[in-house]
C-alpha cells in the first residue's frame, strides 16, 4: 500500500481529500461538495442504472461481465473547469483490492461523464462490498476524493438447466402425462433471498423459416437459497397440438431486488418434440 505521505496519480488507495473539496475558478477556490458518483449497466441500447434499494442496498450482479455491455461510473461534472482531469476508484473495505482509472480529461461543457470499469476487474471484486468514489485533478493540486458510493458485487450464480418431467432423447410422449407435467431446477448457488425464479413454457411451431407461437405460460416464485424448485405445467400446455409441434422449457433469475430494473439472467432450457 502506498504511504500517506507520497502522492501519486493515479491516486493510491488512501484518501487524499475528503468531501466537501474544492473546485477552481482561476486562482480562487470555491467550496462544492462533491456528489456521489452513480452506476448505470449498458446493455446494446438499453441502460440501467444500478439503485438503493432498502435494505440491501446497490447490488451488481457479477453476470454483467458475460455480456458484451459497459459498467460506467458516472460523474456529475458541472462547475468543473475545463483543464480538469477525474478518475475513478473501486475500492473494498479493507483496501485490499483496488481499481484505479488513469485520470481523463472531462468532457467539458457536458453534464456528466462516465468512465469504465472493464469486466475482468470489475470481477476481482467477486462476492465483495466496494467504495466506488471518483477523484478531482486540478492544476498542481493534490487529488480531491468525492463521497463514496457503496456497491456489494455479486457472486455469479451456479445453476444447471431445469430437468423435465418424461422428457428423453429430446422427446415427450404426450399420453404418458395427462395431468400435467412437473419442472424441477435444482438449488441455485449464490442466490440471493430478494431474487425470483421464473419458468416458462412455449409451445410451437416452425413452418419453413416462420416460427409460430401456439401457447405459452411463465411461471415465478421467489427464491429459495439451498432448496429446489418445483414447476407444474398442465397438459394445455403440450397437448393437443399437431405432429410437428415442440415445445421448449427455460429458466430465468431475477438478480436484483424488486424495485430495480434489470433484465432477467437465462440459466438454460430444454427443446423437445411432442410425440
Amino acid at each position: 500500500m502506498t504511504s500517506k505521505n507520497r502522492h501519486t496519480s493515479p491516486p493510491p488507495s488512501i484518501n487524499l481529500g475528503t468531501s466537501p473539496g474544492f473546485i477552481k475558478t482561476n486562482n480562487n477556490q470555491r467550496s462544492a461538495s462533491l456528489e456521489k458518483p452513480q452506476l448505470f449497466w449498458s446493455f446494446l441500447i438499453t441502460e440501467y442504472e444500478f439503485i438503493d434499494i432498502s435494505p440491501w442496498g446497490i447490488n451488481i450482479p457479477l453476470e454483467v461481465t458475460t455480456y458484451p455491455s459497459l459498467v460506467n461510473v458516472q460523474v456529475n461534472i458541472r462547475g468543473f473547469t475545463p483543464f480538469t482531469q477525474i478518475s475513478v476508484q473501486w475500492q473494498t473495505e479493507d483496501h485490499s483490492i483496488v481499481f484505479r482509472s488513469a485520470p481523463v480529461p472531462i468532457s467539458w461543457p457536458a453534464p456528466y461523464q462516465r468512465i469504465t470499469i472493464p469486466h475482468d476487474q470489475l470481477a476481482r471484486f467477486e462476492n465483495k462490498t466496494v467504495q466506488v468514489s471518483y477523484y478531482l485533478h486540478q492544476m498542481d493540486d493534490l487529488p480531491v476524493e468525492s463521497e463514496a458510493t457503496a456497491v456489494h458485487v455479486n457472486a455469479r450464480i451456479i445453476a444447471a438447466r431445469p430437468i423435465v418431467e418424461g422428457v428423453t432423447n429430446s422427446q415427450l410422449k404426450v399420453a404418458d402425462y395427462p395431468n400435467g407435467v412437473r419442472v424441477t431446477v435444482n438449488a441455485i448457488e449464490h442466490i440471493k433471498s430478494y431474487s425470483k425464479l421464473t419458468s416458462e413454457w412455449s409451445t410451437y411451431r416452425a413452418v419453413g423459416n416462420t416460427i409460430i407461437h401456439i401457447y405459452s405460460q411463465a411461471q415465478i416464485v421467489p427464491a429459495t437459497p439451498g432448496m429446489n424448485y418445483q414447476f407444474q405445467f398442465p397438459p394445455e400446455a403440450y397437448t393437443g397440438y399437431p405432429e410437428d409441434a415442440r415445445s421448449v422449457c427455460a429458466s430465468n433469475v431475477i438478480l436484483v431486488p424488486e424495485g430495480q430494473p434489470f433484465p432477467q439472467f437465462g440459466i438454460g432450457g430444454l427443446d423437445f418434440k411432442l410425440i
